[in-house]
């Protein structure tokens, strides 16, 4: 446990944003690269400011550190006012505002990439990750793959006239039962995921059908960018619209998988700073997911985590602000975090001090505290420094 004395202050930062304690003294809060490379989790219930606080950060992370990558996820829209910059960009699966979009391109991701076929074979599984698995979905997922990589044998990286997912898409929702089978038997010696060339049922064309019909939809469909591409960006966003559907938690899933692993294969030349802002994302619950923070502070990368509640543990947070919430989970994963204190007992008889054997653990900050919090007011602890009560302006 660590012991909070003032060798233990906040640490110095060359960003902050102004507060004031619970007292209505002013108080700079450090929010600079030293501090989000820790990665931050803000948690709290509905309309407590969480929100607010992390847009707040995050134009302030953008205006200081212009050549720095983000990424938001959000599916309320409520960062689009951050979409400052011609570079910006807007993923979204039914969204048809005039923001450009992220048309995502899987046969151009492969192409840009050493080893195409590895790539299809890493995007597919990505894609298929949420779903059940089973033989079934195997066989859907072989379709998939053979109708790409026999693409992708068409083509090479300077190819102007790459299809869209759209095109691929429906290629194969064209072709009949017979068509499908001879295709998987023409590419037998490249199959990925599953050699039932034969079992291909009316149940698998209705699955089939439905998978595809997910790249028909908002960005998906048509376009040519890439994660390659966008992380040889200076200075641009990219907004994930995550709306809850089914497309949206596949493709998101698949859009983050895809910006940490490439992330992390970049030369140390070619880094840039890329922050995360994830606000309640569909997928926090995953159980894939719970690595992601120690996953980020491990590979140099920071994020923002906001949520309401916490229904897993997670790992790889430097700093926590927690507003009002009525979670017990969350209550006690933010008590465990703020930590325990030492309490003494005077006895009356005694003219000396003797700690006691508490009966419960003794926290730094009770659930009541946290429960009954005002809104705009957080515990926040950054790093080793001991918690301290703030007010945001929400």
């Amino acid at each position: 446990m660590t012991k909070y004395t003032k060798k233990n202050p906040i640490p110095n930062s060359d960003l902050y944003l102004k507060t004031q304690t619970d007292k209505g003294q002013m108080k700079k809060l450090p929010i600079g690269d030293n501090i989000q490379h820790g990665n931050t989790l803000i948690i709290g219930d509905a309309h407590t400011g969480k929100t607010s606080l992390a847009l707040s950060i995050a134009f302030r992370l953008r205006r200081k550190y212009p050549d720095a990558l983000f990424v938001f996820v959000n599916d309320k829209k409520e960062y689009l006012p951050l979409f400052q910059k011609d570079t910006d960009t807007l993923f979204s699966c039914h969204d048809k505002s005039p923001h450009r979009h992220f048309r995502w391109n899987l046969s151009e991701e492969c192409l840009l990439c050493g080893d195409p076929k590895k790539e299809l074979i890493n995007c597919i599984d990505l894609l298929f990750w949420q779903l059940p698995k089973n033989s079934d979905m195997d066989l859907v997922k072989e379709i998939l793959f053979t109708a790409f990589i026999q693409n992708l044998s068409c083509l090479h990286p300077s190819t102007v006239d790459v299809p869209a997912n759209r095109d691929i898409s429906w290629m194969l929702q064209h072709r009949s039962l017979t068509e499908l089978q001879n295709m998987l038997i023409f590419n037998k010696n490249k199959t990925a995921f599953s050699n039932d060339w034969l079992d291909i049922t009316d149940e698998i064309i209705k699955k089939l059908s439905h998978f595809l019909s997910l790249f028909d939809e908002g960005s998906n469909g048509s376009g040519y960018d890439t994660i390659s591409s966008f992380l040889n960006l200076s200075g641009s966003a990219l907004f994930l619209d995550d709306d809850n559907t089914e497309s949206s938690r596949i493709f998101i899933f698949l859009l983050l998988s895809l910006i940490l692993r490439k992330k992390q294969e970049m030369s140390e030349d070619s880094k840039k700073k890329i922050y995360l802002i994830l606000d309640d994302p569909c997928f926090i619950n995953n159980i894939y997911f719970s690595g992601i923070p120690a996953y980020l502070s491990e590979h140099g990368s920071r994020s923002l985590l906001i949520c309401n509640t916490l229904l897993r543990k997670f790992e790889g947070f430097s700093n926590l602000i927690a507003f009002r919430t009525t979670d017990e989970k969350t209550l006690d994963f933010e008590q465990q975090y703020y930590g325990e204190s030492k309490r003494f007992h005077l006895f009356k008889n005694t003219l000396h001090i003797k700690s006691v054997a508490p009966t419960k653990k003794n926290f730094l900050i009770s659930a009541s505290e946290l429960m009954s919090l005002n809104t705009g007011n957080a515990y926040v602890k950054i790093q080793d420094s001991a918690p301290i009560k703030l007010h945001f302006q929400i």
